[in-house]
């Protein structure tokens, strides 16, 4: 339902919900990681193939899906650095 309502609203409220357990678990291998989302940068580029990512919050998600729901997070995050009016 939440993942239906971000995509038809083009936005997420403030104080919305939040995984349950902190991203990312401690101990990882820094540079595993970094690895990781090179591969993943690369296979989400890669337009020759069916995408599928298992987002941690959303499940699966297809390569639109992703793109559009990882902008909608993207636009509410950088909502908060804007002035307020004096």
């Amino acid at each position: 339902p939440y993942f239906r309502s971000v995509m038809k609203n083009k936005g997420m409220k403030v104080g919305g919900m939040t995984a349950q357990k902190p991203l990312p678990a401690p101990g990882l291998n820094e540079e595993q990681e970094v690895n990781n989302f090179l591969q993943t940068i690369y296979k989400f580029t890669d337009n020759s193939t069916e995408l599928f990512l298992n987002h941690p919050f959303f499940g699966k998600l297809t390569r639109a899906e992703a793109l559009e729901i990882n902008l909608i997070h993207t636009t509410h995050h950088l909502r908060f650095l804007q002035p307020k009016p004096l």
